[in-house]
């Protein structure tokens, strides 16, 4: 299960923006595993891998059809798993209550999908990418949290000069 998480955290952290329903897949996969981990801890792991697959693949599916509204669902749920992540690989605890810190994620991750569409494709994918890689590898902090910011900087600057040869 770790070499698919890392798989598709390498996915996201150079292919984030040119296959956004990649993007929207993975966010799903990603985001559907972990909860299917937090909400029922003693499922089997097959199980919380279907349920990853299954949100990745309707994630995938409505990318295809609803491309601005999966985005921004995606943006959304993106920001929410990024932001309590990021804060706990960089040893910060704010001292509020978790779904304070979720929305504002989720705010700031549609929000940011909304205003600056390729930039937060880049942002959001690389950054959550680097995310993933760095939990499976099991880096402690505080060096998790360095090592989150370079490879999402590197994933970061992949995807711009993917994105200028486009032009």
């Amino acid at each position: 299960m770790g070499i698919l998480r890392v798989l598709a955290g390498l996915a996201l952290l150079a292919l984030g923006r040119k296959l956004y329903w990649l993007f929207v897949a993975a966010i799903g996969f990603v985001a559907a595993m972990s909860l299917a981990n937090q909400l029922m801890p003693d499922v089997a792991t097959w199980v919380a891998l279907l349920i990853g697959v299954g949100a990745g693949l309707l994630g995938a599916w409505l990318a295809r059809v609803l491309q601005r509204l999966a985005i921004g669902l995606a943006g959304t749920v993106g920001g929410a798993v990024f932001l309590p992540d990021l804060m706990v690989l960089l040893g910060l605890d704010l001292a509020v209550p978790d779904w304070l810190v979720y929305l504002v994620g989720a705010i700031a991750g549609a929000l940011l999908v909304s205003f600056l569409f390729d930039w937060a494709l880049i942002i959001l994918s690389s950054t959550v990418g680097a995310i993933v890689i760095v939990q499976v590898l099991a880096f402690q902090r505080p060096l998790a949290g360095v090592v989150v910011l370079v490879i999402a900087g590197a994933g970061i600057l992949t995807q711009v000069r993917l994105w200028r040869n486009e032009r």
